[in-house]
């Protein structure tokens, strides 16, 4: 399912996780990382959704890791254009998430 926000897509839901998309211009320097609209984040939780992946389309692509609680629990907000708060989670703790899930999947 496909999800929308002033009818622009932004991302994609399957099963527990949902899927967006960041390039360079997304990065935002203050936190190292990548934001998420609060407005979306309690939509996500709404849905039961527990996973979040950033494919990242950069001079080198990559992908991304994070759970929605990291996401939720995190303190580093931003204000844009005074109406859109958003959360911050850093690259290198959702690169460190993405050691782990890979981590528990092969063990399965």
């Amino acid at each position: 399912m496909d999800i929308f926000r002033d009818n622009k897509r932004i991302g994609s839901v399957n099963e527990s996780t949902f899927t967006t998309k960041r390039q360079p211009q997304h990065f935002f320097r203050k936190y190292q990382g990548f934001g998420i609209s609060q407005d979306i984040l309690d939509r996500l939780v709404k849905m039961g959704i527990a996973i979040i992946k950033i494919n990242y389309e950069g001079v080198e692509d990559k992908v991304y890791y994070t759970t929605l609680k990291k996401f939720l629990d995190s303190p580093k907000i931003h204000y844009f254009q005074d109406r859109d708060l958003q959360k911050f989670v850093s690259v290198r703790d959702m690169q460190s998430d993405t050691i782990k899930l890979y981590e528990k999947q092969s063990t399965l």
